[in-house]
């Protein structure tokens, strides 16, 4: 028995001894193999930016903190060279800076010689609606720090969770998170191919835009030298809060996309009129527009009036807007244009609803868009903007 037990026991270990000398050469093999090397730092892409608080401008509560950090992870997750929000916040606050919706030119210095930004990204939130069907829409826009405050890229995205159905309804988006990520998305990827190439944005391109339904232009629309335009808030005669302001950053979009106007950067122009305690009613009348274009440096001051601009409540409205804008001109007083639209998300829609829009700002977009083209139609474009954190272009040499 002994005999028989030991032989088997031989056996057992003749079989396992393969297994033990490759565990014993793996084992040599790790002890004389090198860590892997850490992967190379993923290249920045731009200068250092700071992202501004989102400023809440759809007239209703909204969770902004977590929308924020949500764009946030967007725009890192594209390598975006954002400065840390601890940093940001304390120039702000050591200069008490509440409102985030602009920069003015002191903050603007501030930031780039305290925080080393180069620009900052401000965005305003316009619409966050919790209801099915869902709605989502943000503005963004890029502006340096310069001593005089440029936008440098601005985009704006607005949709609805119904926007393409399809079959059945099977494409309806089914959350207002999806829907917030989809719109995020589109805006972070706008703001990197601008930093990377800057080129003009083709404002609210999945629809046509409204016409007015009145309007008058002047021939000084026309004059190459009147380069340089203010926007102003809008006055402010519906329901919802903010909507005058929403209206303002609707024509900021096509202005800034023409590529033919300097356009002010509103945190700038906001800063004069709090200096003199003008639009504290919330918007401006055409005799304040007259005090304020001799306050700024701008050639032309653009501002209106909103009568409405509501959503579509349900799944089977539509939203309606009203809004009427009117320039004036700095050098003689004169109004260069003005317009007057309304408009339905419906209108012109008869085929299972195919081409609704589902949102005002949407829809403001459209009205901006048309007015805009009519406006500057017959002007030529301005040279490209610099890129911000770019030194500007160098003059060609001249001949003696």
């Amino acid at each position: 028995m002994t005999s028989s037990a030991s032989s088997s026991s031989r056996g057992r270990l003749r079989a396992f001894a393969p297994l033990a000398l490759l565990a014993a050469a793996a084992l040599a093999g790790c002890r004389g193999a090198q860590p892997l090397a850490d992967p190379p730092p993923v290249p920045k892409v731009g200068p250092r930016l700071a992202l501004f608080p989102l400023s809440n401008r759809s007239g209703g509560a909204a969770p902004t903190k977590a929308v924020a950090a949500a764009f946030r992870e967007k725009l890192l997750a594209r390598h975006l060279d954002l400065a840390p929000d601890e940093e940001v916040l304390r120039v702000l606050q050591d200069r008490r800076v509440r409102f985030t919706g602009g920069i003015d030119r002191e903050t603007a210095k501030a930031l780039r010689e305290e925080a080393g930004v180069e620009g900052v990204i401000i965005a305003d939130l316009e619409v966050y609606g919790l209801l099915a069907p869902y709605r989502f829409a943000l503005t963004a826009r890029l502006t340096s720090t310069t001593s005089d405050p440029t936008i440098r890229w601005l985009d704006a995205v607005a949709h609805g969770g119904a926007d393409a159905p399809g079959l059945l309804g099977l494409h309806i988006v089914p959350s207002v998170e999806q829907l917030r990520d989809k719109v995020l998305d589109e805006v972070a990827d706008s703001l990197v191919r601008s930093i990377r190439s800057p080129r003009p944005i083709e404002p609210c391109p999945d629809w046509g835009g409204r016409a007015p339904d009145r309007a008058y232009r002047s021939d000084l629309a026309n004059d190459p030298a009147r380069r340089s335009i203010a926007v102003l808030p809008f006055l402010n005669y519906t329901n919802r809060r903010d909507a005058g302001e929403v209206a303002a950053l609707r024509l900021l979009v096509p202005l800034v996309a023409s590529g033919v106007l300097d356009v002010l950067e509103p945190g700038v122009v906001r800063r004069e009129m709090l200096s003199y305690r003008l639009g504290a009613a919330g918007g401006i009348s055409l005799d304040d527009a007259r005090v304020i274009l001799e306050l700024l440096d701008a050639d032309l001051v653009l501002s209106g009036e909103v009568r409405t601009f509501e959503d579509a409540a349900g799944s089977f409205g539509a939203p309606n807007v009203d809004f009427s804008v009117w320039v004036l001109d700095r050098r003689t007083g004169q109004l260069v244009w003005s317009s007057t639209a309304s408009a339905s998300g419906d209108d012109g829609v008869w085929f299972f609803g195919l081409g609704k829009v589902t949102t005002a700002s949407a829809l403001a977009c459209t009205i901006a868009k048309e007015s805009t083209k009519r406006m500057l139609e017959d002007r030529k474009p301005l040279p490209p903007a610099t890129p911000a954190g770019s030194p500007p272009p160098t003059p060609p040499p001249t001949s003696d």
